[in-house]
């Protein structure tokens, strides 16, 4: 199509050589780029050819700008090329095969030194680029729904310690505004940290105290609160910081320790008195068994809650790896729990809470566990004595899912509710604690993301 350029555009005012040698460094351009003369295309290199699914350039010779468009954007084209001229471009739709749509980001220029109404026109596709940009933003509104959504304070602090971003958690826990979190020394909200260094604290555990068995405490307006601190490190020097407030368990301890204090006065009370020092020394023993059962127990369903869970997990991995058998871990979601409690009342609520629990441990056994985890939050922990393979797991979390399919009734109102269930299984899936529960909930919650009442397993 050179001939086309030299015969309006280049003849006057350039060389045959220099225009020979402008049409290949056009040629080779790998964008598109176009020439248009009083408003009609002079001039296309092959990789404009290409985008619009064209082969020979006789073929788009001569054609306006809004014959490229897509109906949408008609009116740009009949807008005028000098109206289009801008410095950082415009985001249009062009036509491939004057079928498919693409999107390319276009740039006019006019080449005001060879002529009048002559212009450049230069394009590149952008629509790979949307189509992951927009991915990564609903990738990032999904992670953030979730930051938002923990009840721990989640931080993050550059290589000095001071905080650059936090969820609204940390907010409502410390009783500041954002605005006043951003760039405040850790330090300030929690005071014993001053001095200590973060990255000899990165990958440890939930650890509750920092010197002997006392606690970490953060800063309020007018009080503090005891806190557990998880530190991980990250690229360029950062941290994150995982602060969770612990001051209901604390309270229940320091209750636990008042009564086993009081029990042990009592019985030392008692001693002297054989028959009736006796009968005493049992019933205090019965009131400390109660008392340890409520410590470790979920008041509603008096099934076992997140603490005593989390030993029982302990020590089945361990058992587990000195017989070279397997563990499997399952956590169970009720699905529509929510919808249950505001529409039929959370004493409805309540008793199905008790009724799933009632199912749970149908379907289990003795070496087995079933624990209540928070809210419409379940786990369970299935033993194997021999090598189990994980087709009796499946069986196992089958019907448990089957028995989930529960229909509520209430004042003629019903609403049915069912099970997301996400499974990981030691050592396949992960080789500790706190790793099996990180895949198992991962998988709950892709089974909840992927149409909810289903039961996944961990690849």
């Amino acid at each position: 199509m050179h001939s086309l350029v030299e015969k309006h555009i280049f003849n006057d005012v350039f060389p045959a050589d220099a225009i020979i040698k402008a049409g290949k460094m056009l040629d080779n351009i790998r964008n598109f780029v176009a020439i248009f003369y009083d408003e009609k295309l002079n001039y296309i290199n092959p990789a404009g050819l290409k985008m619009l699914g064209y082969e020979d350039a006789a073929e788009v010779s001569g054609s306006a700008l809004a014959d490229f468009l897509h109906i949408a954007y008609k009116d740009i084209g009949d807008i005028g090329l000098a109206n289009l001229v801008e410095e950082d471009g415009i985001l249009v739709k062009f036509y491939r095969h004057k079928v498919t749509p693409i999107d390319v980001h276009l740039w006019v220029s006019k080449l005001t030194d060879i002529g009048d109404n002559i212009y450049m026109l230069e394009a590149r596709e952008m629509t790979k680029h949307l189509r992951s940009a927009a991915d990564l933003q609903v990738r990032e509104q999904h992670l953030q729904s979730v930051l938002n959504a923990v009840p721990d304070c989640i931080l993050t602090l550059d290589a000095d310690r001071h905080i650059l971003s936090a969820n609204p958690a940390t907010a409502y826990e410390f009783d500041l505004s954002p605005d006043d979190l951003i760039y405040t020394d850790i330090a300030e909200l929690i005071p014993h940290l001053e001095g200590v260094d973060l990255s000899t604290l990165i990958n440890s555990s939930w650890d509750r105290t920092y010197q002997g068995d006392k606690y970490w405490f953060g800063n309020r307006k007018k009080t503090t609160f005891p806190v557990e601190i998880v530190v991980r490190s990250m690229l360029g020097g950062r941290f994150t910081c995982i602060v969770r407030n612990v001051e209901e368990r604390v309270q229940a301890e320091a209750e636990l320790h008042r009564h086993m204090q009081d029990l042990e006065h009592n019985q030392h009370l008692l001693e002297g008195q054989a028959s009736e020092a006796v009968y005493l020394a049992e019933e205090l023993e019965i009131q400390k068994s109660v008392s340890e059962h409520q410590a470790l127990h979920d008041p509603l369903t008096d099934l076992p809650n997140r603490r005593y869970f989390q030993k029982f997990l302990t020590t089945s991995i361990t058992s587990a790896r000195q017989a070279g058998t397997s563990v499997c871990l399952l956590f169970i979601d009720l699905d529509k729990f929510k919808e249950v409690n505001d529409t039929l009342g959370h004493d409805i609520g309540d008793n199905l809470l008790i009724k799933v629990s009632a199912y749970l441990k149908k379907n289990t056994r003795s070496q087995d566990m079933v624990a209540r985890l928070g809210g419409d939050e379940f786990a369970v922990i299935l033993n194997s004595k021999h090598q189990i393979d994980e087709k009796t797991y499946s069986d196992i979390a089958t019907r448990i899912l089957k028995d989930l399919n529960i229909s509520v009734l209430h004042d003629k109102e019903t609403i049915n509710t069912s099970a997301s269930i996400g499974a990981a299984i030691y050592p396949k899936n992960a080789i500790d604690v706190d790793s099996l529960i990180k895949v198992a909930d991962k998988t709950m919650y892709e089974s909840k993301e992927n149409g909810r009442n289903q039961v996944i397993f961990a690849s």
